[in-house]
Order: structure tokens, then sequence, then C-alpha cells
């Protein structure tokens, strides 16, 4: 397996085995598109937003592909274990997310009172949808009641969390079926139409240009597409495993994977960046951020793919190695809920402080109606989410999972 030293330079890889795949390039491809999101939003509802559109819904697909390749490497052994392994699963899952969603979700509630804290519907609802729009969102049930008015996340980029709660709901059940399937490219070619024909539907019939905000379409499909991406790398190495003492082909192996990942990776993100100039410079809207999220899926399985198998050596795989990206990755979810929190707080400082500055222009985005983030926000508020990620991973998310993993221990003797 491929490792890193301290300052990150890389060691010469060798192919894993079918019980170890290299996931490490991974981890840091959650931190950039982590990282990613947070700079969206940031410019996205600042004093530039209807100018500067960074396209970071882009990276949604993303995580949920990530999401179901990894499940399905780490628990595709252990499903013949029924009872433990289901048990295992939802322990591991709610640790991982929920005190830290909770935690999240109580900081953003005082804000949906203010001028920045989302759509109106928060503030003028009755006292009973604002009672079941709680109950909904605490039992991270909200987005599977899409497209009712329940279906709102309190804290907005939360949606995500609902929408990936419903997956790990049916993951035990799915993963037995998904295992099972011979012909996995097939099925993964099977799931990218699915996802087309019906979200494209979604998008011209009732207007929803969110894409991946639904449980079923992409939701399901795409989690369930990483799952597939993770079985067929499984496949592919116990394939391949009797020829790994061969340097050679090891090496030509990993040099076409790597190729394969910076062309995919290279095509996808030159295709945001043309996006977001197009956007700036010539103001042409196409419907990018949906466009590019359905319609490029097929450059991210590659990407994820080509980053489990070229060993580390292509430039997308050394980037996402590099220590700042790992660190990114690792406390990803963290940042992913309370960056938006901590962005409309510096707003709610700053329109008894300093008023002047949430007019610098025109832009009024929906979820801060009366004002916008002066553009050099995100110089402040990036470093702060941050910050503010790593002690919700340092002290939330790791103490409940080491805390999970004490009690299983004793339940076990």
């Amino acid at each position: 397996m491929c490792t890193t030293t301290g300052k990150g330079k890389i060691h010469t890889p060798i192919l894993p085995n079918e019980s170890t795949f290299d996931l490490q390039s991974h981890t840091g491809l959650r931190g950039l598109c982590a990282l990613w999101v947070v700079l969206f939003h940031n410019f996205l509802w600042g004093s530039y937003g209807n100018i500067i559109n960074l396209y970071a819904s882009v990276a949604m697909p993303i995580f949920f592909i990530l999401s179901g390749f990894s499940l399905s490497i780490f628990y595709g052994s252990k499903i013949n274990n029924n009872n433990d392994f289901k048990k295992n699963f939802y322990r591991n899952r709610f640790a991982r997310i929920y005190p830290m969603y909770i935690l999240t979700l109580i900081v953003m509630l005082p804000l949906k009172f203010t001028d920045f804290g989302g759509p109106k519907i928060f503030v003028d609802g009755s006292v009973a949808q604002w009672i079941s729009q709680i109950i909904t969102n605490i039992l991270l049930v909200n987005r599977w009641l899409w497209p009712l008015k329940l279906s709102y996340p309190i804290n907005g980029p939360s949606w995500f969390v609902s929408v990936l709660w419903f997956q790990y709901m049916i993951f035990p059940y799915s993963i037995k079926c998904y295992r099972s399937i011979n012909r996995k490219i097939l099925s993964i070619a099977h799931h990218i139409i699915l996802t087309v024909f019906i979200s494209t539907f979604l998008m011209r019939k009732m207007n929803f240009v969110a894409a991946t905000m639904t449980i079923i379409s992409p939701g399901f499909l795409m989690f369930h597409t990483g799952m597939l991406c993770g079985f067929w790398c499984e496949d592919k190495i116990i394939e391949i495993k009797g020829k790994q003492n061969d340097s050679n082909f090891s090496h030509r192996f990993q040099m076409k994977w790597a190729k394969y990942a910076d062309i995919s990776s290279i095509l996808l993100f030159s295709w945001v960046f043309v996006s977001t100039i197009l956007k700036a410079a010539f103001e042409i809207n196409y419907k990018a951020n949906f466009v590019t999220q359905i319609y490029g899926t097929p450059l991210m399985i590659v990407m994820i793919i080509s980053l489990t198998l070229d060993g580390g050596k292509s430039r997308i795989g050394k980037l996402c190695r590099l220590d700042v990206f790992q660190f990114l990755g690792k406390i990803s979810m963290s940042l992913y809920l309370i960056h938006f929190p901590i962005m409309q707080y510096f707003c709610l400082i700053l329109r008894y402080a300093a008023p002047n500055l949430l007019t610098l222009t025109d832009h009024r985005p929906m979820v801060m109606p009366n004002g916008t983030m002066p553009w050099w926000g995100v110089f402040i508020m990036v470093p702060i989410s941050v910050l503010a990620a790593y002690l919700l991973e340092h002290y939330v998310e790791t103490p409940c999972r080491k805390f999970i993993k004490v009690q299983r221990k004793v339940n076990e003797d």
C-alpha cells in the first residue's frame, strides 16, 4: 500500500491486494472538495456572488460516490456476520456524523430568526410548521419529504447529510445485492443513464435544478454507483494479484490509471473553470451546476476509480496526498457542516457593527436578502471555518467514535 513520509513524499507504491486498499487519494479528494464548497459559499453569498460562481455543487456527486465506494470496501467482507455487521455499521455511522450534525443544527437555529438565516419560510411559518421542521431535521428525514416545505434543512448544507442518511439506512441490505452483481461496469452504466434521465425530467418538468438534493435520483444512484466502483476495483485487483511481483507490470498498470486520473480530473475541473469564466466575463449561465453534476458523472467515476489504482502516481493523486488536503479530508464533514453558520453569524455581527459593509453591491442572495458578506470576508471566514472544523473533529467526532469502539469492546467481552 502507498504511504507518505511526514513531509508528504511518496514512497514507491505496490498494488494493494484484495483486503488492502490505498484510499489515501480519496481522503485528499474529500478535503479538496470540502475546501471548494467552503470557498463557493463564501463567494456566492458575498458582495460579488452574482459574478463569481465556483460551481462547487459539482463536488456533491463526488462525495456520494466516495462514500459508497469506501463503505463497500470496508464492509464488503463483513456482511456474512449479519447481526454484528448491521449493529456495528449503524453505531459507527451514528458516531461519525450525528453528534456533529446536532451541534451545528443547534448553532444554526437562532439564525433562522434573523436576516441571515435562509429562506423567509422559516420566519413566516406557523408554530406547528416550525415544530415539524425541527423534528424532521433532528431525525434527519427532512430531504426524504421533498418536495414538501418540511424538506428544507435548518442548516443549509445539511441537506447532504439527510440524503446520505437514507443511503446509510438501506446500506446493510443493498450491499448484499450489489456485491452479487457480476457485470458491474454494465450496472454502473445503467445507473448513469437512470441518473441522467430522471434528473433531467425533474429539471424540465419541475425546474428542479438542485440535482443531487433528492434521496433517489441521483442520491441513491450515485451512492450505489460508488459501491459498484468499489467492488469493481476489488475484482480488478484480485484479477491481477498474480502478476504483482512483476515490477514492470505494476509500473505499467499504475501509469495507465494515472493517465486516466489526470485526463478525467483535467476535463472535469476545466469544465468548471470555463463555466466560472463564462459566468463572470460574459454572464452566460447554462445551469452549469446541474449540467456538470449530472452529465459530468462519468468523469467523476473514472477519476475516483483511477485514484484507487494509480498508486499515487498521477498528478491529481499527488495533489490529493499533500498533507494539507489529507488534513482537510479528515475534518471534511465538520468543515462542511460548520462553515455556513459561521459565515452567517459574521454577517449578523456586521449588521450591528458596520452595516454599510453589507451593502457594498446590490447583490442580494436568497439566504441574505438584506445584505451580503463583504468580498474580503472570505479571507477571514475560511481560516475560522477550518479551525472550528478541527475543534469539532477533535473534541466531538473523535471522542464519540472512541466511545462507540470502547462500548463495542465491552459488549463483546
